[in-house]
């Protein structure tokens, strides 16, 4: 081949060759400039994604690795009401013909009872019986507070408390000259009823109704019914008696001579019992002050 062949037949060559160069090039810069498909892993939120089977609501297929979603949590359950708490039994006692000082007596004292209610209480003091043309001032209070009261020859008063070991205090005076002559009633809920009577007189067997006291209550259970009594210090015979009513039979004396008298009576349940404390004696002495607790079972 001659001198200008072999040139002609290299420039060809070279031309050739350049042209596989820049298609070669240009594949290579398209293939860069691609765009990536989407990923099969998690979202990029970090949204979790569920197992096979799970519902997403609460179901059995647990949250992937990476899930932000919360635990479910119960709910928690209502507070049980609180029991009503148990009611302390009723008690009941009536005391029988007091004869109270009138109002405008300088020398007068109430007639006062005071005792112990348990828990939710309703207090009643009921006066009746009275004798003619005669009026009663009766309060009633939880001691140290301001009474509730009642004026008239009859009716009643009424309290309540929400619970406690609470306190009471029950007056009874004649209003302005009467001096009547009352049955009283008295009825509260306790565990262990007990009524302490003061400015009760024991004056003797010639003054009716100022002489000692005639109370009745029903005892709930079995046992003894308690007498604790004082008048003074000058001893006096005295008649201590305890009848059951319901049975009627005789009342059984307890006399004795003293400046007071602490006894034991035993009563049966549900029995309607009566017991009486009198001054045997007429001393002429004018007012003796007699105070006295009952308690009963």
């Amino acid at each position: 081949m001659s001198q200008s062949g072999w040139r002609s037949l290299t420039i060809a060559l070279g031309a050739t060759l350049a042209v596989l160069l820049g298609i070669t090039a240009a594949v290579v810069l398209l293939s860069g400039t691609r765009t990536p498909g989407p990923s099969s892993g998690a979202s990029a939120s970090g949204s979790p994604s569920a197992s096979p089977g799970s519902s997403g609501l609460g179901g059995s297929g647990s949250p992937s690795p990476g899930s932000s979603a919360s635990p479910k949590v119960s709910p928690s359950p209502s507070p049980s009401p609180s029991p009503t708490p148990a009611l302390a039994p009723a008690a009941s006692i009536v005391l029988r013909h007091v004869r109270l000082d009138s109002g405008i007596d300088p020398m007068g004292t109430p007639r006062t009872l005071t005792f112990l209610s348990d828990g939710a209480a309703t207090v009643t003091a009921r006066i009746s019986n009275s004798s003619p043309l005669a009026s009663t001032h009766l309060c009633v209070a939880v001691t140290g507070r301001a009474p509730v009261c009642h004026d008239g020859a009859a009716g009643s008063v009424t309290r309540r408390v929400s619970s406690g070991h609470v306190s009471w205090t029950v007056t009874l005076t004649g209003i302005g000259i009467s001096t009547p002559t009352v049955d009283l009633t008295l009825t509260f809920r306790a565990d262990h009823p007990s009524v302490k009577l003061t400015g009760f007189r024991f004056d003797g067997t010639s003054q009716s109704g100022n002489n000692g006291f005639i109370a009745r209550m029903r005892p709930r259970v079995g046992g003894n019914l308690s007498v604790s009594a004082s008048w003074g210090a000058k001893p006096f015979d005295y008649s201590l008696k305890l009848a059951d009513l319901t049975k009627g039979s005789p009342a059984g004396n307890h006399p004795g001579t003293g400046v007071g008298v602490q006894a034991l009576l035993p009563v049966t349940a549900t029995d309607l019992w009566q017991v009486t404390l009198a001054n045997s004696e007429d001393p002429g002495l004018g007012r003796i002050s007699l105070s006295a607790t009952l308690s009963w079972p």
